[in-house]
């Protein structure tokens, strides 16, 4: 087991802690963020009364469904564990704000992913981490069938953070497209499972002021 695998483990002890006990009644498939929402227990987080959170949401979202942002806002850290689509197609900077507040272990990701055999989607997110978190991460893929991430900018995870980790245990495919990851002290940090191979594809992917590695690609990663 590699270190990155080791500490993204850590990681995915905070989700049985985080994750709450979903509400008896069948969640939508479609629900919704806004800046001005609010997180209410038993709410269907719909367009019209939209929640606040992008984790608040999730949990009101059946397996598979997607969670759409209204607008521009920060709308707080995400742990990842079952099918989901996180997207902003209204344009504006939303997503996450990182500061010092991210979850999971040490390092901390604004943006965790433990999705076991299930597939996850980020469209159109700006995770930020506002330069003062140390050795933390934007986005960490420590499990999954395969992530998405699409025209998003993940940025200033300094003082040794990272823009996006992937580091699986088994088997997964990463797509990163039109996504740009800057100032950032290492931009892109992927390593392949233990057993099989992570299939990684790069498209239209721009890494920009990294102070310590751009892109690193190691073990079992096939990257194109």
């Amino acid at each position: 087991m590699t270190k990155l695998q080791a500490f993204l483990g850590v990681l995915a002890t905070a989700l049985a802690a985080l994750l709450t006990v979903a509400p008896a009644h069948a969640l939508p498939l479609k629900t919704w963020v806004a800046g001005n929402g609010v997180d209410v227990s038993g709410s269907s987080c719909s367009y019209a009364q939209p929640c606040r959170t992008l984790f608040f949401a999730y949990l009101q979202t059946a397996p598979g469904g997607e969670v759409g942002i209204i607008g521009p806002g920060d709308y707080g850290t995400m742990l990842i564990s079952s099918a989901i689509s996180i997207t902003n197609d209204g344009g504006g900077e939303a997503g996450i704000l990182a500061v010092n507040s991210q979850v999971g272990g040490s390092p901390s990701s604004a943006v965790y992913v433990d999705a076991g055999s299930n597939a996850v989607q980020l469209r159109g997110l700006t995770i930020d981490g506002a330069a003062t978190a140390d050795n933390e991460i934007g986005i960490a893929f420590a499990s999954g069938a395969s992530l998405y991430v699409q025209n998003c900018v993940i940025k200033n995870f300094r003082n040794g953070g990272f823009g996006i980790v992937g580091g699986p245990g088994t088997a997964a495919t990463l797509v990163v497209s039109d996504t740009t990851a800057a100032n950032n002290a290492q931009g892109i940090y992927l390593t392949g499972p233990s057993s099989g191979t992570t299939n990684v594809a790069l498209e239209r992917v721009i890494v920009d002021g990294s102070n310590l590695y751009g892109i690193i690609v190691t073990g079992k990663a096939a990257a194109t």
